[in-house]
Order: C-alpha cells, then sequence, then structure tokens
C-alpha cells in the first residue's frame, strides 16, 4: 500500500541510492576480462537477485524499483507519471502478440504500475477499468479493430504513444506538483523536437507521430516542420530548454541520438537539484531516473563485453553516457 508520509518515503529512498552502481563498481565491470567474469562481479554486488542473463538481471532491478516506489510513493500520480511508460510497453506487446498468434508473456515486463497478468486478464478480457483513461480508450479501440484485422503494427505504436503521454500530463495534472508538470512537459516538447527532426527524412507520419502534454501545441511543430533545427527552436520556443537542445552534433551527423541524451540528462538534471528535498516527491522520480542510468550503463558494458571490446573503449563510451 502507497505511503501517506513523504519524509519516509525519501529516508527510505536515499538509504537505496547507496546501493547504486558506482563509477568505481562499474569500472571493476568494465576491467573484467571477459562477459561471464562481468556477470560475476554484478552478482556479487548483489544486483539482479540471482539472475544470469544481463536482461533478466536488468529487468529484476528495475521491476524491484517500481514495486518498492509503488509501495512507498504519497502521491501515485507524480512517481506513476514516470512509470506509465512501462504499461504502455506492455499493452503494446500483449496486442502485438495476439495479432502474430503468439504468447507475451515472455515479452512482457515487471516494471510500471499494473502488475502484468492484471493488465493481460484486463486487455484478453475487454476490462479496461485499471489502465488509465487514455490508455483505456486506446486499447479499446485497438481490441476491436484487432479483432477485424484492421491494425497495421505501427499503428500500435502511434496510437498507445499519443495515449500514454495524455496519460502521463493527466497524471502530471492530478499529482499537483508543478516539479512533475515541468518534467512532464519537458519529456513531450523534446520528444516532439525529435519528432520534427526524424520525420525530415520521412520515415515516420509527423501528424501521427507528435505526442501532446507537452508547452508546445503539436500544431506549432506540423507549422515549422519544413524549418531547419536552429528555426524549429525559435519559432517553437524550445529554446529554453539549453543544452538539452544543443544540436551541433545533429546538425554534423544528421542523427538524433544525441539529442535524445541530452533529454534524458536534462530532466535527471531537474531531478538532482531537489535531491536533498525531505519534502518532495522529487528524490523518489530522481531515484526511478538512476535506477533507469544505472540500466543502460550495465547495458552498455554487458553487451560491449560479449563484443569483446577493450576496456578503454567501454570506458569512453561510459563517459559519453555519463557527461
Amino acid at each position: 500500500m502507497p505511503q501517506d508520509s513523504i519524509v519516509y518515503a525519501v529516508a527510505r529512498t536515499r538509504a537505496l541510492e547507496t546501493k547504486l552502481l558506482n563509477k568505481e563498481k562499474l569500472a571493476r565491470i568494465i576491467e573484467a576480462p571477459d562477459a561471464a567474469s562481468g556477470l560475476k562481479i554484478l552478482t556479487e554486488y548483489g544486483y539482479g537477485g540471482g539472475r544470469t542473463d544481463y536482461e533478466a538481471m536488468i529487468d529484476y532491478e528495475l521491476s524491484e524499483m517500481s514495486g518498492y516506489i509503488n509501495s512507498v510513493t504519497p502521491n501515485r500520480y507524480a512517481t506513476g507519471a514516470f512509470l506509465l511508460k512501462y504499461d504502455c510497453h506492455n499493452i503494446k506487446t500483449i496486442f502485438k502478440a495476439k495479432m502474430l498468434g503468439i504468447s507475451p508473456d515472455d515479452l512482457l515486463t515487471g516494471i510500471g504500475t499494473i502488475d502484468r497478468e492484471k493488465l493481460k486478464s484486463a486487455i484478453e478480457d475487454g476490462d479496461f477499468e485499471i489502465l488509465p483513461p487514455n490508455m483505456a480508450q486506446a486499447a479499446r479501440e485497438l481490441k476491436e479493430k484487432t479483432e477485424l484485422g484492421q491494425v497495421p503494427p505501427q499503428s500500435v505504436d502511434l496510437l498507445l504513444d499519443n495515449a500514454c503521454f495524455a496519460d502521463m500530463a493527466h497524471y502530471a495534472s492530478e499529482s499537483g506538483d508543478e516539479f512533475v508538470i515541468e518534467c512532464v512537459r519537458a519529456v513531450a516538447d523534446l520528444l516532439n523536437f525529435r519528432t520534427v527532426l526524424r520525420a525530415k527524412k520521412g520515415a515516420i507520419p509527423l501528424e501521427k507521430a507528435l505526442v501532446g502534454g507537452g508547452s508546445v501545441p503539436k500544431e506549432r511543430f506540423i507549422q515549422c516542420a519544413e524549418m531547419q533545427a536552429d528555426e524549429i527552436l525559435i519559432k517553437t520556443g524550445i529554446a529554453k530548454y539549453g543544452r538539452a537542445v544543443n544540436i551541433e552534433d545533429y546538425v554534423k551527423t544528421g542523427s538524433t541520438k544525441v539529442l535524445e541524451k541530452q533529454a534524458d540528462d536534462y530532466i535527471l538534471g531537474l531531478a538532482k537539484q531537489k535531491k536533498y528535498e525531505s519534502f518532495s516527491i522529487a528524490p523518489l522520480i530522481g531515484y526511478i531516473l538512476a535506477k533507469e542510468r544505472e540500466a543502460q550503463a550495465v547495458r552498455l558494458i554487458m553487451i560491449a563485453k560479449a563484443n569483446g571490446a577493450e576496456s578503454q573503449m567501454i570506458q569512453e563510451r561510459l563517459r559519453e553516457q555519463d557527461e
């Protein structure tokens, strides 16, 4: 059951933060002679709950994190806004598995706000009451269309991504927390900026791919679709996000990958500014983000080790992630 005391939740969360894999621990994994040795070191640190596959270890750690957050949060809307994306992933997986005639069980994650078994049963039974309002409506629509064979897989992503962001905005509003509202708006704005840039390559339908919930209306991004990146920043007003919209690398490479990392860094930075507040939900959200960043680091290291990458190169890649 969620707790009422934010002070209690923050105190417990600070204790858990001491168990995060710090740079020294990650460096030891990087220096391991091979991937198998790296897994042993992770196990030695208590990472992964005894799992022997790094992806299973990551899923376990993030599932434990979300279960913990759901149990101690005094504001389920505030923390839920940062966990809904995992519920969205599970809903997508269930529908796509149904379309392919396979079981979704091995593809579902235990991370999120809704138990995966309950979620699977709800969708199978057509009872969407446990879903947030916008994803419930999207799931209802998808169930009707999939039964008629009228849904291409890309439509599942577009419909549910939009519904997820609408629910994130709804949760942020319901939370009554200005920090959460600011973060969710920033996530939506920065995603829409990257979407406009990717749409220039003709890979995605812009009108359907843009999400709501930001401070900038989707229509304004559409109006800027033919502009250069620097013009979009000015016309939409999202230049206010500073380093999160540094387009230098994008201009050189045409890739939005660095912009995605910069957006993640921006949100994490907002949480770090409030890390030591004892009467704010921000430390709990900071812990969610820190566990996600930790998972990214473990995945990067283990993939590199499996591919025989040199320790120095892995360190450089990890340094790029942490900068």
